[in-house]
């Protein structure tokens, strides 16, 4: 395992649904994770490419169905869950214009409530959250612009929330090497005003 080789972050672009996962099932793998958290190891994970819409397990299959659902891990309460945006950005100098939710025909970010998992207390407060544990926590640019991946010789673009995860953990694992210790970042509190940056209470001098 990764943890037992002295990484500070670990990164999930899979998953499946909850409710394709027993209760026990569920409880073993967030068991792990929160020895992860006590080492103070960030975890991240996609949200899934597929919007709001859960995946049904049959005896032989798992098929899409028109329900509302999430995918697990990234509804872990001590999980990083990572969702996707469409970047629009200045071709020429990089320069960001602006990001909307990704959504285009076939695929979508990954987004909703737990129903397996309570509302933690980092999100008490926060608009438009019930009784369970909502995702994503983050997001970043996962639409056709790509992410750059250097794959054998040539240069390739991946997008879907896969793409944004392995971007969020480099920011933790940058985020580590500046603070010179593990931050643990998924699981403190991430807190956001409309149109302005995001803040992590963590980065604090005092």
């Amino acid at each position: 395992m990764s943890a037992s080789r002295g990484a500070d972050v670990v990164s999930f672009s899979g998953g499946t649904t909850e409710d394709c996962m027993t209760s026990a099932q569920l409880a073993e793998a967030h068991s792990l994770i929160n020895e992860l958290a006590a080492r103070r190891i960030t975890v991240t994970a996609a949200s899934g490419d597929i919007g709001v819409a859960d995946l049904s397990c049959t005896a032989n299959s798992v098929v899409r169905v028109a329900k509302r659902g999430v995918g697990y891990p990234a509804s872990d309460p001590l999980v990083l869950a990572v969702g996707g945006t469409t970047l629009v950005a200045n071709a020429k100098t990089g320069a960001y214009i602006g990001e909307t939710a990704w959504d285009q025909p076939g695929n979508a970010s990954g987004g909703g409530f737990s129903s397996a998992f309570a509302r933690p207390s980092y999100q008490d407060g926060v608009r438009g959250t019930g009784a369970h544990r909502g995702l994503p926590d983050v997001a970043a640019d996962a639409g056709r612009s790509g992410l750059a991946l250097i794959a054998g010789y040539e240069m390739e673009a991946f997008e879907g929330t896969s793409a944004g995860t392995p971007f969020w953990a480099g920011l933790a694992a940058l985020a580590d090497q500046y603070a010179g210790r593990t931050l643990a970042l998924s699981t403190l509190p991430f807190t956001a005003s409309p149109g302005a940056p995001i803040t992590m209470p963590l980065f604090t001098t005092s």
